[in-house]
């Protein structure tokens, strides 16, 4: 088979073309040019992507991890050549299949479908191999070049060295055998465990069924005793029934006398009443109220009038007493202040007459003494005269009366308590008109009063013809009412007691409660007891039914005996079964052995040749394990290495000499598929590359060999071989 051309929408290629060419195909590409995305492509074009694979720490799914850049849907084509025909695969993620999910096959050139191809077989059916023994063996990575176990790939080295079928895996077998063993032993668990287990289960029923059959007579007899208590309590419980009905019946009775009692009593005082109203009965009450108010009010102005009339007569003789008599209080103090400014005016005149003649007399002095000391007769006329003014002074000067009847003072004071007098005459006049019209007002009222109290009377009994009979018709009516009012509530509340009794249940018995017979016991007691009885039994027939159920859980003792018997047979069949199946993992293992050691020295003497070849003869000899762990001697007396003991480039060429090897061994030789190698010469020197090269231009004359690497080397080397076709991205 050989991959010619194609086209891929995947992870970091958009629309990108890669053509290849039969033999040799070295790819040069810078890092993140999409070598390993091209690599990637090839194998989900051939097997598809795992849609169930899911991301972890430190690992993307590839369905995530190729999604193409550009957002657009994960696609891609290759053409093929195989079996001398051109085919056409095609990969899409269209609809709800997932990514890559559909597939089709078409002859090149034409719509007419591969038959038999399919998406989940096509890489299987076009490489020979399944994915698993095609990353073990043709896809080979920097990244995954050494090779570990798989079924796969021990079906397809079982079917190299015996009968040719490759459906048979020694691990795989080996793995089913030992699953059948350890169904039926492993460590404490399996199907013998289980009878082991079972059988001991059903010894421990036994015993437990005969615990529990003493255990469930116990509980029987306990409750039949719990039960003649419970009978017995009842019955005393019935006597308290019985007592509680005579007593309920007797307490009826009784509330239907007094109900009737309180209502006949009623009945009387609504006779009493007659047909005055509630309003009428109390509006005689208030007009008694206004009729004794108005008598007092009538008793209270009389005597206010009596007193006011006193307090006038009094006033008035006191005002005729005095000196301003017959005047007006503005007149007895106009009169009283004319005789004050008089008084004041006549003192005043008598001070300047007297000081006018002491100046003149001290004027006279003065002359007279100038007169003698200067000796100047001619002053004494004038000193002469000026005692003459002084005597005239004197003589006209007048002392003010002292001999009136009153002072002005007293007479001020006369006239001020003349007005005080005057006043308190007037308010007492006032006050005796006041009291008369309130004389007036009262008789009104209680005239008015007495009329309407009189009236209503009548109204209901034409005998009334004073105020005291009508005042006890009202009052009787008003009373009458008081008396229903205080016996409608006791009423209400008999009648409530009567007909909350009546709806109880006391039965037709006619018992009185001295003809009920006296319980034993006290009603606390017969409650406890029952209370007690009830809990006990409760209990006791949960414990009895949890015991009844164990009994038919752990079933008939005779049916757990059968079982025990067919158990023992059950389990001496598995023990014989488990071991023939020890024997037969042990003859597996030798049957691969024997296998393993027909293989492994073919598998070793091919990739020791291209190990030796690779490492320019240093390294001769090659061997591994059934788990593919390989390790390289120099030969002779050198001891062989293991690939974790060597250089990280010694280790790569080990695995690609052991890859290669599966790879002319395990892949069909009828269509060869192409070898894919993903920087897999990266860490090679120069020389051991420069023979890696050259060993797989010889190995592409018989497939299609395709090199993807970051450096220039690989080209460089066949830069002058025109039959390796060098491509760079």
């Amino acid at each position: 088979m050989i991959i010619k051309r194609m086209t891929a929408s995947f992870g970091a290629l958009e629309n990108a073309e890669l053509r290849l060419e039969k033999g040799l195909n070295i790819i040069e590409g810078e890092n993140e040019s999409g070598k390993s995305t091209w690599c990637a492509f090839m194998r989900t074009m051939f097997y598809g992507i795992n849609t169930a694979e899911k991301d972890k720490a430190g690992f993307m799914a590839d369905k995530n991890r190729f999604k193409p850049w550009s957002g657009k849907p994960m696609q891609g084509s290759m053409e093929i050549e195989y079996k001398g025909k051109e085919i056409t695969l095609q990969r899409d993620s269209t609809g709800k299949l997932g990514p890559m999910k559909s597939f089709s096959a078409v002859y090149s050139g034409t719509a007419n479908p591969v038959p038999g191809l399919t998406g989940e077989d096509a890489g299987e059916k076009l490489i020979g191999v399944p994915l698993r023994v095609f990353e073990r063996s043709a896809f080979i990575r920097q990244a995954g070049i050494s090779v570990g176990p798989s079924p796969e790939l021990e079906k397809r080295v079982a079917a190299l060295v015996s009968t040719g079928e490759e459906n048979v895996s020694y691990s795989e077998a080996d793995e089913r055998l030992r699953k059948w063993l350890r169904e039926r032993k492993y460590n404490k668990r399996g199907l013998l465990p289980q009878l082991d287990g079972e059988l001991e289960r059903r010894k421990s029923e036994l015993e437990r069924s005969s615990q529990v059959n003493v255990r469930y007579a116990a509980l029987k007899g306990e409750i039949e005793r719990l039960e003649d208590m419970k009978e017995e309590f009842l019955g005393e419980q019935e006597l308290y029934d019985r007592k509680e009905k005579a007593d309920g019946r007797a307490i009826l009775e009784e509330a239907k006398e007094k109900t009737e009692a309180l209502e006949a009593e009623m009945e009387k005082y609504r006779e009493t009443v007659g047909d005055i109203p509630r309003e009428q009965a109390d509006s005689g009450r208030a007009l008694e109220a206004k009729l004794i108010a108005s008598r007092e009010m009538l008793e209270t102005a009389e005597k206010k009038a009596e007193e006011a009339s006193g307090e006038c007569e009094r006033l008035a003789g006191a005002a005729a007493g005095s000196r301003f008599a017959g005047k007006s209080p503005a007149e007895a103090k106009e009169e009283a202040e004319a005789l004050r400014d008089k008084a004041f005016l006549e003192k005043k005149k008598f001070i300047i007459h007297m000081a006018a003649a002491g100046v003149l007399l001290l004027a006279a002095i003065a002359l007279v003494i100038i007169a003698l000391v200067a000796g100047k007769t001619r002053l004494y006329p004038f000193a002469g005269a000026a005692l003459a003014l002084c005597g005239a002074a004197i003589a006209t000067a007048r002392k003010p009366k002292s001999g009136r009847d009153v002072s002005p003072e007293e007479m001020l004071r006369d006239a001020q308590e003349y007005e005080e007098q005057t006043n308190a005459l007037r308010q007492a006049e006032d006050d005796l008109a006041d009291a008369k019209l309130a004389i007036s007002t009262a008789e009104e009222s209680l005239k008015t009063a007495t009329e309407e109290l009189i009236s209503r009377a009548k109204a209901y009994d034409e005998n009334t013809a004073d105020t005291d009979s009508a005042i006890e018709t009202l009052e009787k009516a008003a009373k009458a009412y008081d008396a229903l009012d205080i016996l409608e509530p006791q009423r209400l509340a008999a009648r409530k007691f009567y007909n909350a009794l009546a709806i109880k249940d006391y039965g037709n018995s006619v018992e009185r409660p001295e003809q009920v017979p006296k319980p034993k016991y006290s009603k606390a007691e017969v409650a406890s007891g029952l209370k007690y009885a009830e809990k006990e039994l409760s209990s006791l027939k949960t414990a009895f039914g949890a015991a009844e159920n164990e009994l038919k859980t752990i079933g008939d003792p005779l049916g757990i005996e059968s079982e025990m018997s067919r158990l023992r047979e059950e389990r001496e069949e598995l023990n014989e079964e488990y071991e023939a199946l020890t024997m037969a993992i042990d003859v597996l293992r030798e049957a691969n052995d024997e296998i393993q050691a027909q293989f492994a020295p073919m598998l070793s003497n091919t990739a020791a040749e291209t190990m030796q070849t690779l490492t320019g003869g240093k390294y001769t000899e090659l061997v591994f394990d059934r788990e593919f762990s390989v390790q390289a001697g120099e030969g002779g007396a050198n001891p062989r290495r293991e690939a974790l003991q060597l250089s990280a480039g010694t280790a790569d060429q080990l695995y690609l000499a052991l890859r290669l090897a599966i790879c002319e061994h395990v892949l069909p030789e009828e269509e060869t598929c192409p070898i894919v190698l993903d920087e897999a010469l990266v860490s090679f020197d120069d020389v051991r590359m420069g023979a890696a090269l050259n060993l797989l231009r010889k190995l592409a004359e018989k497939r299609q060999i395709i090199l993807f690497t970051c450096q220039s080397r690989e080209a460089e080397y066949f830069k002058n071989d025109v039959a390796v076709n060098i491509i760079k991205l």
